[in-house]
């Protein structure tokens, strides 16, 4: 759930804000782009503590909100999308303007559309990413009843021994819906991947 709602939400305010970069001439776009990308190279462990305290501020720890919200921010995916849209032809977004479309039509109805493969292959690493990052969920969450797969497999690991069996087991069911996941939007998680290899 975690997971799928922060992937969800990630494609599409990365989206929303790679838009303009790609397709609008405005002051200060490069600037507006590149300050999250440059962001990216900061550890996330050295921004644990500040965005935990920003948590706290809110009152949004042990929640799934904390969950969710600094993943759904990822820079990344704005620049894969801004690198997507960009393949996007001008002309037919200059004709649907001419035809009274509006911006937010045109870009749900046919940026978005346009761009389906990079959707995909960002609702898969948003995905993956959600759920591989144990070290802010064993920070945020508290509550034994809200802990993530991730966080409930290491209780089968005691102090002086580890219950295998369990945890063997307990891992494959887990991984599941990863597998799962992959497998639905496969198709354009490769198309994804190789979009502009090819020039046509």
């Amino acid at each position: 759930l975690v997971s799928a709602v922060t992937a969800t939400i990630g494609i599409y305010l990365a989206s929303l804000a790679a838009y303009p970069l790609a397709k609008k001439k405005f002051p200060g776009a490069m600037f507006l782009f590149w300050l999250p990308i440059a962001f990216m190279s900061v550890p996330r462990a050295a921004i644990m503590l500040p965005l935990f305290i920003t948590m706290m501020d809110l009152k949004l720890v042990d929640t799934y909100s904390a969950l969710i919200l600094p993943l759904a921010a990822a820079p990344f995916g704005m620049f894969l999308m801004k690198q997507m849209m960009q393949t996007v032809p001008d002309e037919l977004l200059d004709a649907a303007k001419i035809d009274g479309s509006s911006e937010i039509r045109l870009f749900h109805t046919m940026v978005l559309p346009l761009v389906k493969p990079g959707l995909g292959a960002l609702l898969i690493f948003q995905f993956v990413l959600s759920w591989n990052d144990f070290l802010w969920q064993l920070i945020i969450i508290r509550n034994p009843l809200k802990k993530t797969i991730p966080l409930g497999l290491v209780t089968f690991a005691k102090e002086f021994y580890v219950e295998y069996g369990y945890l063997m087991a307990a891992a494959t069911v887990g991984a599941l819906p990863v597998i799962i996941f992959f497998m639905l939007f496969q198709r354009y998680f490769v198309s994804g991947l190789t979009v502009g290899s090819v020039k046509g």
